[in-house]
């Protein structure tokens, strides 16, 4: 597209993958890719480490320069449809922020009537005049719209409750380190106020709350399994101080640390008569 010294392209295909297993490893392209997974089952692992289940109606981004791995259940027989397009194209829109950088993977329904537009526009495409390419930008622009819309009404409900419970799983795994909850959102292309309602909603508790809670009961399991001192225990909890630990779980016990491992060795010891 713009000639024969141009690297601009403008792209779309379907591909079938069966028995693949390692698609992509650790990997960067000089070209932006949308890809919709028609079939199959995966996982996208992006440049920081976070992983991202892929499953039919999952979209997946090929962003320029960016490493990334994509690994794909080999028994699932996996089948894609994507668009691409060139550098100097998907930087504009990169920059005028219309691909959604924050959102390597956007998780949609599955949806025939998403995968039909995709086809057409591989037909329309196929049938193009190199000359002419150009003019096909809009539709691919339409599109990818359509998709961003899709993935940002789906937020809030979609896979609402699989994303919360995948934060819950990570703030259990994590209580013992100083979370952000921002940049936890962040990393996952989640907006930090939507998760927030959202995971309160479905908790009863505000994050901050839920990790404090999961937090004290990691106290309370070693203040009855170990011998730890309370400054030991705050300290692997990340607190700055005995009295900040000893602080904060008595407003969610009603009991000091030395009051709560008295009490209960107590009563887990035999009565004497």
């Amino acid at each position: 597209m713009g000639g024969l010294n141009s690297r601009e392209q403008l792209g779309a295909g379907i591909m079938h993958k069966p028995g693949e297993k390692e698609d992509t490893f650790d990997r960067s392209f000089s070209i932006f890719a949308l890809v919709y997974v028609a079939r199959g089952r995966g996982v996208y692992r992006d440049n920081r480490g976070n992983s991202f289940d892929l499953r039919p109606g999952s979209v997946f981004q090929r962003l320029p320069g960016i490493p990334h791995s994509t690994i794909l259940d080999p028994e699932s027989r996996w089948m894609e449809l994507y668009i691409d397009m060139g550098p100097q194209l998907s930087r504009a829109l990169m920059e005028s922020r219309f691909i959604r950088e924050d959102r390597p993977v956007l998780s949609l329904s599955p949806d025939s009537r998403l995968q039909e537009r995709f086809y057409r526009y591989y037909l329309s495409l196929k049938e193009c005049p190199e000359r002419d390419l150009n003019r096909m930008v809009p539709e691919a622009l339409n599109l990818m719209n359509h998709i961003y819309t899709l993935a940002s009404q789906d937020s809030d409900s979609l896979d609402e409750w699989e994303r919360i419970d995948d934060a819950r799983n990570h703030f259990f795994d994590h209580c013992e380190k100083r979370i952000n909850i921002e940049e936890f959102c962040r990393d996952r292309g989640w907006g930090y106020e939507w998760f927030r309602k959202a995971f309160k909603k479905n908790t009863a508790l505000s994050p901050g709350q839920f990790i404090i809670q999961r937090r004290i009961d990691r106290a309370c399991e070693w203040l009855l399994a170990s011998e730890l001192s309370v400054r030991e225990i705050g300290d692997r909890l990340g607190y700055p101080s005995p009295f900040e630990f000893s602080h904060q779980f008595k407003k969610v016990t009603g009991l000091s640390p030395r009051e709560y491992r008295q009490n209960r060795k107590q009563e887990k010891s035999p009565s004497r008569f």
